[in-house]
């Protein structure tokens, strides 16, 4: 399929990548999301991790050289603005920073943005360890720990210098990014306004248990840059959870409207998250369907305990469902700015059966183009735009001479069949060359606990 790569990969033999940086691509096709179009790929040079020059190439004789097929196309390396690497079992979290990165990367996930980590010093540390080559992953930009009642340790009585404090030690680490979950409007103004202050963008779950009242509505004018979950703002009365409060929402109500215009006049982006609430609800869509086996990830222990008739945590859920699809195309049709986020970390006390991190990603674009979002703008959504709601257009997200070397290679053309970006087989970053199947062989009973002891060991 690819001599020259294979001869590389000789060298290699114990590594699912190749340290390369230097690297010249011939053949197969590129994808152009803006125009709609694909167009046969000369060449792209590559030159200490960056593009440096597409079409025409210097140094040939001095750099190793991918040659493609014809039916092998050419995008950005793919993001998810809503990523976890977490583990959750009994009530129990914890990090995972050896196997679900991989997954990511295998599937073409280069750039993950961790929104809200459980331990953030484990995710700050495995991030120091990415960009040093010591650990293999995709591009972490983390969060630092979660802003509200979705941190444990969060009070509604902390002071704003608290909270600065907080934020200012996360800055200095060098987060990329802030994640606020379920939060007084107060508190939002006091890390809105010092995330903004040191350049972090920052983004949030609204609509939550303690305080249901904070939507859109109040945080789009205090200034958040991004919302999960719920487009919400004064469609949602505020009296309980997004989740329920949309499942009863009447579709015909013009606040919807209304709170989707708020979005865009604000330049405000969106992760709908609706992989992990189709998963939550068994729907039997298409696009929420298996493509390869995904259980042969886990560990034989975490396969042990699934329940393969797991319970469906409220009713309402199907309803939200529904609702939010028509939402989301609503929204796309009225203009407003989408981002890729999957949600879905390895949740194992209610499990909707054997759907993983990374693979999602690319049931989040199918699912798009389901409810009628055209192909070129799914694309869009998962590379460029998402490097410009992170404020990195200028480094990511196109296949453009200057910017990084973030590149994935597929079979069949994503621009006639979204799912054609589920056949990922190479991965490059930054120049770095990766085999997705070596890496998914190398994931094969990895995910999740080994056991009941060793999970709970302190």
């Amino acid at each position: 399929m690819m001599k020259k790569l294979n001869i590389i990969l000789i060298c290699v033999i114990h590594s699912c990548y190749v340290y390369a940086q230097n690297l010249i691509i011939r053949g197969g096709n590129i994808v152009k999301a803006d125009s709609n179009i694909s167009i046969p790929n000369k060449a792209i040079e590559i030159r200490n991790g960056k593009i440096y020059s597409i079409g025409v190439t210097s140094n040939e004789k001095n750099f190793p050289t991918i040659t493609l097929h014809k039916d092998d196309y050419i995008l950005p390396g793919l993001f998810d603005l809503h990523a976890h690497l977490k583990l959750i079992y009994e009530g129990q979290y914890k990090e995972d920073t050896i196997t679900t990165p991989l997954l990511y990367l295998a599937n073409g996930v280069t750039t993950i943005f961790t929104c809200g980590d459980v331990d953030p010093e484990a995710v700050a540390k495995y991030k120091t360890n990415v960009s040093l080559n010591r650990s293999v992953g995709p591009r972490i930009l983390n969060s630092g720990p979660y802003f509200g009642h979705g941190n444990k340790e969060w009070s509604d009585s902390m002071s704003k210098e608290e909270i600065y404090q907080t934020i200012d030690y996360w800055a200095d680490r060098g987060v990329n990014g802030l994640k606020v979950k379920d939060i007084s409007e107060t508190h939002l103004q006091y890390v809105i306004d010092r995330g903004h202050k040191h350049g972090l963008t920052v983004t949030g779950h609204l609509h939550h248990k303690a305080h249901p009242e904070v939507g859109s509505q109040i945080a789009i004018p205090l200034g958040i840059d991004r919302l999960e979950h719920f487009i919400g703002g004064d469609a949602l009365p505020g009296n309980t959870t997004g989740y329920t409060e949309i499942a009863a929402l009447d579709l015909s109500d013009p606040l919807i409207d209304q709170s989707i215009d708020l979005f865009i006049d604000n330049n405000v982006w969106f992760n709908s998250t609706l992989t992990v609430i189709g998963g939550f609800t068994q729907s039997q869509d298409e696009w929420l369907k298996y493509w390869v086996d995904e259980k042969k990830y886990w560990t034989p222990y975490a396969q042990s305990i699934v329940n393969t008739n797991p319970k469906r945590w409220n009713p309402n859920r199907e309803k939200f469902y529904e609702n939010s699809k028509k939402i989301l195309k609503r929204y796309y049709d009225r203009g407003g700015l989408i981002s890729m986020g999957t949600d879905g970390p390895l949740i194992l006390d209610f499990l909707w059966v054997f759907k993983t991190p990374g693979f999602n990603t690319h049931r989040e674009m199918a699912m798009m183009s389901e409810i009628g979002i055209p192909n070129n703008e799914i694309i869009k959504i998962a590379t460029i735009n998402s490097a410009t709601s992170m404020g990195l257009e200028e480094k990511l997200g196109s296949i453009e001479k200057g910017k990084l070397a973030d590149i994935i290679i597929i079979k069949g053309n994503p621009l006639e069949d979204i799912y054609s970006t589920r056949s990922v087989h190479t991965v490059i970053k930054n120049g770095e060359i990766y085999d997705s199947r070596t890496i998914l062989a190398q994931c094969e009973g990895k995910l999740g606990p080994e056991s009941e002891e060793k999970w709970f060991k302190k």
